[in-house]
């Protein structure tokens, strides 16, 4: 990490370097939330300058232009951290700057609590003429400013979230969305979710294969929607669960939190998580793990608020006293075409559907609203059998749960078919999980399908939040 000084011509910064920072290389940046992250782009708008010295050659970095003299314009201070995925600039202000700035606050409230902002310094930093970029822990804690210029009325302290298996995000975003979470870093394999993953939320994605996830800092929370694949029924019961790789992900789950020594996990899955192996995988974990208390529960997105029936199974472990996911339901269920009605073509994903053949056309047009395969005459029907092959949803109930909709045919009710037969789209299975137009899936049309197939509900994730927020701040006022 080091301290450049603030100039009124705009953003200037230089390092010695033998990576992928090299002088003659085209690079990109964003602006968000006090950070400026750079990154190496093929295509990018930019490109990165030389400085010579009398021994070496540094890279220079010289933006100019008004997005960065706005950005900068309301820094006390510039820090810049390089790492071997990106470069992060950091925009600080002081609490002095901040207090002035506003008159929602009193001083006193602000030094009441501390407002602590954490770092995640990735394993190689480079060095810089006569100074050195050291290596330093994972975190290093300092006073800063906030997330944004608006400054909120209660302040309290900021929990660290390290996510696990964290695909597009979904489980994640009700925690990005309260400024009492701050995700220092999140992991997924699949390069598509990761790109959902920053569009919707940050950077703090690492797109690897968590076994090469050999060093993570420490949190508040784990997070981790462990792959569901080896627990599927038709895994389980064609008896070759061990056999399958993802099987072994949950040890790495529990290594990684041993690791992170968090105060709370949780963990979001099938409801045949628990039940695999007769419970094998759940007393594993429950014994890797014993300085947790753990409570399972099974909750419906509908029961929470939600437009669909899906099920998933959510363990929470907690050093600090028991979390309990309460008994409720709400006293009217959502339907699905209330979620639907939602979108229309402002929608990122709105036009992301499947066109299918036309004679999975003409067996579609046989299914009534809240039917299934059995309503195509028995000639045309094909092999599948199962409840929600060729599945139409009926708009005054909940909805299914949102499975691959291509390769299950699960298609919207009667009315909001314009023209040609088709399976949900995209944006229809986002609206239908709760989540808002804002939220966007990236990759391609496969990969946007299943990521939103992958993903918890919105209530679900939102309810699990709330009660982890509920269970640390009690924490603080103990």
């Amino acid at each position: 990490m080091k301290t450049i000084k603030k100039s009124e011509r705009g953003l200037t910064f230089s390092f010695y370097n033998d990576g992928k920072f090299a002088p003659g290389e085209r690079y990109d940046y964003t602006i968000k939330n006090g950070e400026i992250v750079i990154t190496p782009h093929k295509e990018g708008r930019f490109k990165i300058s030389k400085k010579v010295t009398k021994t070496r050659i540094k890279s220079l970095f010289d933006l100019r232009n008004k997005e960065i003299l706005k950005a900068i314009g309301k820094a006390d201070s510039i820090e810049v951290e390089v790492g071997e995925e990106n470069i992060v600039v950091y925009l600080r202000r002081k609490i002095s700057s901040i207090i002035h700035r506003s008159s929602l606050i009193s001083t006193s409230s602000i030094f009441s609590q501390q407002t602590v902002q954490e770092i995640i310094v990735p394993k190689m930093l480079l060095a810089s003429g006569g100074e050195s970029f050291t290596q330093l822990s994972f975190f290093d804690k300092e006073y800063t400013g906030f997330n944004s210029d608006v400054v909120k009325e209660n302040i309290s302290e900021v929990f660290k979230v390290l996510s696990l298996f964290s695909g597009c995000g979904m489980l994640d975003y009700p925690f990005a969305k309260d400024d009492s979470f701050k995700i220092i870093l999140a992991n997924d394999i699949e390069e598509a979710a990761c790109e959902s993953y920053r569009e919707n939320i940050g950077s703090c994605i690492l797109n690897k294969d968590i076994r090469e996830l050999k060093i993570v800092p420490s949190s508040d929370v784990v997070l981790g929607g462990v792959s569901c694949k080896p627990f599927s029924n038709v895994n389980r019961q064609k008896s070759r669960l061990r056999e399958h790789p993802d099987y072994f992900l949950v040890k790495e789950y529990i290594r990684i939190v041993k690791q992170a020594e968090p105060k709370v996990i949780a963990i979001e899955n099938v409801p045949e998580f628990i039940t695999t192996g007769d419970g094998v995988l759940l007393e594993h974990i429950c014994t890797s793990l014993s300085q947790y208390e753990f409570t399972v529960k099974v909750v419906v997105d509908c029961d929470l608020g939600g437009y669909t029936t899906r099920k998933r199974v959510i363990i929470i472990g907690s050093r600090i006293g028991k979390i309990e996911f309460p008994d409720e339901k709400v006293s009217k269920y959502r339907t699905a075409k209330e979620a639907l009605d939602k979108v229309d073509a402002s929608w990122f994903n709105f036009s992301d559907f499947s066109v299918s053949r036309k004679d999975t056309q003409e067996k579609m047009k046989y299914v009534r609203d809240g039917h299934n395969w059995e309503d195509i005459p028995p000639e045309l029907r094909g092999k599948g059998r199962f409840d929600n092959y060729f599945r139409r949803i009926a708009p005054d109930k909940p909805a299914p749960a949102i499975v691959n909709v291509r390769k299950s045919c699960i298609m919207p009710p009667k009315e909001y078919i314009k023209g040609r037969e088709r399976c949900l789209s995209v944006a229809e299975c986002s609206a239908l999980s709760g989540f808002p137009k804002e939220f966007k899936y990236l990759g391609s049309l496969d990969e946007r399908q299943q990521q939103v197939a992958n993903g918890v509900p919105y209530s679900i994730a939102y309810k699990l939040k709330e009660l982890i927020k509920q269970a640390l701040r009690k924490t603080i006022n103990a």
